[in-house]
Protein backbone atom coordinates (compact mmCIF):
# COMPACT_ATOMS: atom_id res chain seq x y z
CA UNK A 1 0.00 0.00 0.00
CA UNK A 2 1.25 3.44 -0.96
CA UNK A 3 0.78 6.92 0.51
CA UNK A 4 1.69 10.22 -1.07
CA UNK A 5 1.83 13.65 0.50
CA UNK A 6 0.61 16.97 -0.79
CA UNK A 7 1.42 20.04 1.23
CA UNK A 8 1.76 23.78 1.25
CA UNK A 9 5.01 25.67 0.75
CA UNK A 10 6.64 27.48 3.70
CA UNK A 11 4.91 30.82 3.15
CA UNK A 12 1.54 29.10 3.71
CA UNK A 13 2.81 27.14 6.71
CA UNK A 14 5.15 28.47 9.39
CA UNK A 15 7.91 30.09 7.33
CA UNK A 16 11.27 28.83 6.12
CA UNK A 17 12.86 27.90 9.47
CA UNK A 18 12.13 24.20 9.99
CA UNK A 19 13.32 24.32 13.60
CA UNK A 20 10.19 26.38 14.36
CA UNK A 21 8.18 24.69 17.13
CA UNK A 22 5.08 24.60 14.92
CA UNK A 23 6.94 22.47 12.36
CA UNK A 24 7.90 20.09 15.17
CA UNK A 25 4.22 19.76 16.15
CA UNK A 26 3.30 19.21 12.50
CA UNK A 27 5.98 16.50 12.21
CA UNK A 28 4.62 14.78 15.31
CA UNK A 29 1.12 14.71 13.83
CA UNK A 30 2.39 13.43 10.45
CA UNK A 31 4.27 10.70 12.32
CA UNK A 32 1.11 9.61 14.16
CA UNK A 33 -0.84 9.37 10.89
CA UNK A 34 1.97 7.42 9.18
CA UNK A 35 2.22 4.94 12.06
CA UNK A 36 -1.54 4.39 11.95
CA UNK A 37 -1.39 3.74 8.19
CA UNK A 38 1.59 1.37 8.55
CA UNK A 39 0.07 -0.62 11.41
CA UNK A 40 -3.61 -0.71 10.36
CA UNK A 41 -3.39 -0.70 6.57
CA UNK A 42 0.02 -2.25 5.83
CA UNK A 43 1.33 0.87 4.12
CA UNK A 44 4.95 0.27 3.15
CA UNK A 45 5.72 3.04 0.66
CA UNK A 46 5.60 6.82 1.01
CA UNK A 47 6.03 9.33 -1.82
CA UNK A 48 6.84 13.01 -1.34
CA UNK A 49 7.41 15.69 -3.94
CA UNK A 50 10.68 17.02 -2.56
CA UNK A 51 9.45 20.62 -2.42
CA UNK A 52 10.04 23.12 0.36
CA UNK A 53 7.66 23.18 3.32
CA UNK A 54 5.36 20.29 4.10
CA UNK A 55 7.01 17.94 1.60
CA UNK A 56 10.36 18.32 3.34
CA UNK A 57 8.88 17.76 6.80
CA UNK A 58 6.98 14.66 5.61
CA UNK A 59 10.08 13.21 3.92
CA UNK A 60 12.17 13.43 7.10
CA UNK A 61 9.33 12.05 9.25
CA UNK A 62 9.18 8.97 7.02
CA UNK A 63 12.96 8.69 6.98
CA UNK A 64 12.99 8.63 10.79
CA UNK A 65 10.21 6.02 10.83
CA UNK A 66 12.50 3.66 8.89
CA UNK A 67 14.35 3.06 12.17
CA UNK A 68 11.19 1.55 13.69
CA UNK A 69 9.85 0.14 10.40
CA UNK A 70 12.87 -0.83 8.28
CA UNK A 71 10.66 -2.33 5.56
CA UNK A 72 9.12 1.00 4.51
CA UNK A 73 10.30 2.88 1.43
CA UNK A 74 10.75 6.63 1.15
CA UNK A 75 10.42 7.79 -2.48
CA UNK A 76 10.99 11.25 -3.91
CA UNK A 77 8.89 12.19 -6.94
CA UNK A 78 10.75 15.15 -8.37
CA UNK A 79 8.94 17.29 -10.97
CA UNK A 80 12.16 18.18 -12.84
CA UNK A 81 15.87 17.74 -12.20
CA UNK A 82 16.67 21.42 -11.60
CA UNK A 83 13.98 21.89 -8.94
CA UNK A 84 16.26 23.45 -6.28
CA UNK A 85 18.18 25.82 -8.57
CA UNK A 86 16.62 29.00 -7.15
CA UNK A 87 16.57 27.87 -3.53
CA UNK A 88 18.90 29.24 -0.85
CA UNK A 89 22.02 27.30 0.20
CA UNK A 90 20.45 25.81 3.34
CA UNK A 91 17.43 24.49 1.45
CA UNK A 92 19.62 23.13 -1.37
CA UNK A 93 21.80 21.27 1.14
CA UNK A 94 18.71 19.80 2.84
CA UNK A 95 17.44 18.77 -0.61
CA UNK A 96 20.77 17.03 -1.39
CA UNK A 97 20.40 15.10 1.87
CA UNK A 98 16.93 14.03 0.79
CA UNK A 99 18.26 12.85 -2.58
CA UNK A 100 20.95 10.80 -0.82
CA UNK A 101 18.55 9.28 1.72
CA UNK A 102 15.64 8.45 -0.59
CA UNK A 103 15.12 4.81 -1.44
CA UNK A 104 14.14 5.80 -4.96
CA UNK A 105 14.21 8.97 -7.07
CA UNK A 106 11.60 9.46 -9.77
CA UNK A 107 12.12 12.37 -12.16
CA UNK A 108 8.53 12.72 -13.30
CA UNK A 109 9.22 14.86 -16.38
CA UNK A 110 11.38 12.01 -17.73
CA UNK A 111 8.47 9.54 -17.68
CA UNK A 112 6.74 9.21 -21.06
CA UNK A 113 3.26 9.17 -19.56
CA UNK A 114 3.87 12.43 -17.69
CA UNK A 115 5.83 14.43 -20.25
CA UNK A 116 4.34 17.77 -21.23
CA UNK A 117 4.53 18.32 -25.00
CA UNK A 118 6.87 21.10 -26.12
CA UNK A 119 8.24 21.63 -22.60
CA UNK A 120 11.94 20.90 -22.17
CA UNK A 121 12.94 18.11 -19.76
CA UNK A 122 14.76 19.01 -16.51
CA UNK A 123 13.69 22.68 -16.58
CA UNK A 124 11.14 24.62 -14.57
CA UNK A 125 7.58 24.92 -15.75
CA UNK A 126 4.71 25.47 -13.31
CA UNK A 127 2.68 22.74 -15.01
CA UNK A 128 5.33 20.18 -14.03
CA UNK A 129 4.39 20.63 -10.37
CA UNK A 130 0.77 19.65 -11.14
CA UNK A 131 1.94 16.71 -13.27
CA UNK A 132 4.20 15.53 -10.43
CA UNK A 133 1.19 15.64 -8.10
CA UNK A 134 -0.86 13.65 -10.60
CA UNK A 135 1.92 11.02 -10.78
CA UNK A 136 2.03 10.71 -6.98
CA UNK A 137 -1.75 10.31 -6.70
CA UNK A 138 -1.80 7.79 -9.56
CA UNK A 139 0.75 5.66 -7.68
CA UNK A 140 -0.99 5.87 -4.29
CA UNK A 141 -3.82 4.32 -2.32
CA UNK A 142 -3.90 7.13 0.24
CA UNK A 143 -3.14 10.85 0.13
CA UNK A 144 -2.07 12.80 3.20
CA UNK A 145 -2.89 16.44 2.52
CA UNK A 146 -1.34 19.09 4.74
CA UNK A 147 -3.98 21.58 3.76
CA UNK A 148 -5.27 24.86 5.19
CA UNK A 149 -8.61 24.85 3.34
CA UNK A 150 -7.65 27.39 0.67
CA UNK A 151 -9.57 26.77 -2.58
CA UNK A 152 -6.68 27.48 -4.92
CA UNK A 153 -3.09 26.38 -5.48
CA UNK A 154 -1.22 23.13 -5.95
CA UNK A 155 -2.36 21.38 -2.77
CA UNK A 156 -6.00 22.17 -3.53
CA UNK A 157 -5.60 20.97 -7.13
CA UNK A 158 -3.94 17.76 -5.94
CA UNK A 159 -6.82 17.06 -3.55
CA UNK A 160 -9.34 17.66 -6.33
CA UNK A 161 -7.48 15.22 -8.60
CA UNK A 162 -7.28 12.63 -5.79
CA UNK A 163 -11.05 12.94 -5.27
CA UNK A 164 -11.64 12.27 -8.98
CA UNK A 165 -9.40 9.20 -8.69
CA UNK A 166 -11.40 7.93 -5.68
CA UNK A 167 -8.41 8.00 -3.34
CA UNK A 168 -8.75 8.05 0.43
CA UNK A 169 -7.57 11.49 1.54
CA UNK A 170 -6.44 12.25 5.07
CA UNK A 171 -6.34 15.99 5.62
CA UNK A 172 -4.17 17.63 8.24
CA UNK A 173 -4.92 21.28 8.86
CA UNK A 174 -1.61 23.04 9.63
CA UNK A 175 -3.42 25.78 11.56
CA UNK A 176 -5.37 23.57 13.98
CA UNK A 177 -3.34 20.34 13.54
CA UNK A 178 -6.65 18.50 13.35
CA UNK A 179 -7.07 15.69 10.90
CA UNK A 180 -10.02 14.64 8.82
CA UNK A 181 -10.66 11.84 6.36
CA UNK A 182 -12.39 11.82 3.00
CA UNK A 183 -13.19 8.54 1.26
CA UNK A 184 -14.36 8.61 -2.35
CA UNK A 185 -14.69 5.03 -3.55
Amino acid sequence: MVVCFTAHRPHLLYGYELSNKKYQLLAKKIREICIMLIERYSVDTFITGGALGGDTVAFFVVENLKIRYPCIKNILAIPFKNQPNKWNDIDRERYRRMLNLADELVYVDALDRYKIPKIEKDTYNIRKLQVRNRYMVDCSNYVIAIYNGNCKGGTYNCIQYAKKQNKTIITLNPITLREGKMKFS
